[in-house]
Order: structure tokens, then sequence, then C-alpha cells
């Protein structure tokens, strides 16, 4: 296990999911050092054109694009490097996930992609392990990395994990860890080496405001709700928010527990921050 203190200056990946109202300047000037990568979401009732335009114009290309026209003080801020999340439910063919995929690359100037599954699924749609097979076999692996979700918190996901990882995948962001079985998943995949050293294993983390927020967070998992609100460690979390005297100094907390504990492992190679809003606490854990 490695010291907590230490380790969140040496990750060589510092991701947030995107949104507009990130305090860009703070995140340029603040955090030392500053987050590497911008990771734009597959959320069609959020992700606006604006919102994609706001992101094309705050990260850095990673390939040529036109990157003429800037709003005022963006260009003296750090930009963050793009990532783009391609949903495989969206793509019945080959042909149409392969041109989306080098849209993407070349509209945004992307050198990774995070391939996710989706909630728009037919019969005939592509699963993410297929999506991640075509893609590893069509674009050029020295210059494209192909990512993949991995939701620990339920326990049948991590052979899922494994056959993304065979198809292509070099690089795997998790859920956020609520539950006892993500954090006992974790400690087996430390135990047996699971990731080779190859693969950038990294954890997301979830920045809940409130109860309401870590509730919005567990219903985004693939285990059933009774499942998980009977928990031991998802109980113990929401004893927090559930504290009489809960104030912004024990939501921080809380969120500064998962952080180190997730530095502690060895196998972790970055961190994901998803603070939906709470850029309060996304702030002080970068520093």
């Amino acid at each position: 296990m490695r010291s907590p203190s230490s380790a969140m200056g040496r990750l060589t990946f510092r991701s947030i999911e995107f949104s507009s109202t990130l305090p860009f300047a703070d995140l340029a000037s603040g955090p030392s050092p500053p987050p590497t990568h911008f990771i734009l979401p597959h959320l069609p009732s959020v992700v606006t054109a604006e919102t994609k335009a706001d992101f094309r114009l705050r990260t850095a290309p990673c390939v040529d694009v036109d990157t003429s026209v800037s709003p005022g003080g963006v260009t003296s801020f750090h930009k963050p490097r793009p990532i783009m999340t391609i949903a495989s439910s969206l793509f019945e063919n080959s042909a149409s996930l392969i041109g989306a995929a080098r849209e993407r690359i070349e509209a945004y100037g992307a050198d990774t992609l995070l391939i996710v599954g989706g909630n728009e699924r037919t019969e005939k749609s592509l699963t993410s392990t297929e999506a991640i097979n075509i893609l590893s076999e069509t674009l050029p692996t020295d210059t494209v990395s192909l990512f993949c979700a991995w939701d620990p918190n339920s326990p049948r996901d991590l052979d899922l994990v494994a056959k993304k990882i065979n198809a292509g995948a070099t690089g795997v962001i998790t859920q956020p860890l609520l539950t006892k079985s993500a954090w006992d998943q974790f400690d087996m995949c430390q135990s047996e080496a699971v990731f080779g050293e190859k693969i950038m294993l990294i954890p997301g983390m979830a920045l809940p405001k409130s109860k309401k927020n870590l509730m919005f967070w567990s219903n985004l998992l693939k285990e059933p709700q009774d499942t998980i609100h009977k928990d031991d460690e998802f109980i113990r979390s929401l004893r927090h928010f559930e504290s009489p005297d809960f104030n912004k100094s024990i939501r921080h907390a809380w969120s500064t527990e998962q952080r180190d504990r997730l530095l502690s492992y060895e196998i972790t190679r970055g961190l994901h921050f998803m603070p939906l809003g709470n850029n309060a606490d996304l702030l002080l854990l970068l520093r």
C-alpha cells in the first residue's frame, strides 16, 4: 500500500466528467498538478450542442483540429486532453460505429475513446465488447486508446471486463465503489494481479453533496437497489449523510476517505472524478 498524501501528485491520469459548470479557472491555476483529462459523458438529456462546443474549446486536441476560435481567457488556461464517450447501443453495424469513432477523433482531437453500453439498446445493438473488438481492429492502436467501464459493485461484472480487455481495451474506468462487494473486488484484483501492468485502472469517484445525491448514484449501479441498500458499506456511507450534524466538513471527510482509500491500492493508476455540481469538494480533493 502506498501513502495517499504523495500518491495524488504521482498519478499520470486525473480526469473529470465534463460539465460547462466546472470551475475552469480554479482547475487550471489551483490544483497541483491540474487534471489531465476531461471526459464528455454519454448523457443525451444533459449534453447539448453548446456543451459539446464548450468541451471542444476547453480541451487540448491530441491530433490536428481547428482551434482558431476560442472564447476569451480559455487559451491562457491549462487545457486537459479530451476523452469521448461512445455508447455501443447506438450502433447496429461496424461501419456506423467506425464512422462515429473517426468523427469524434477528428472533430475533437481525441486520442482516447471510452466505450460504454448505453441505455438505448435494441435487439440489433452492438455490445460494448463487440464495439471494442471492432474498433481495436480498425483504429491505429499506437495513437488511439480504447477504455471500457466497470461496475465493481456488481460481482458479475468483472468477467465482462475481462472480455473487454481481451477485445482490446487498455484502460478501465469504474463506477464509484459504494458497496463492500466493490472493495472486496478491488482487494482481490490487487492480491491476484487481475489487471496486468499494461492496463490503466482508473477508479471513479462520486462526490455526493447530500443523501439524495448518494441515493442517485446508487440508482445508477447494476445491482438491485434492495441489495445495495442492505450492504454494510453503503449503510456506513449513508450514515454520514444522515447525521443530524451533517455539514460540509462531514461531507468532505467522506470524500477524502474515499479518495485516500483508492489511492492506497497499487493497482490504482489514476482517478476519475464525477462531481455533479459539487465543485467545492472537487477542488479540495485535487489538492
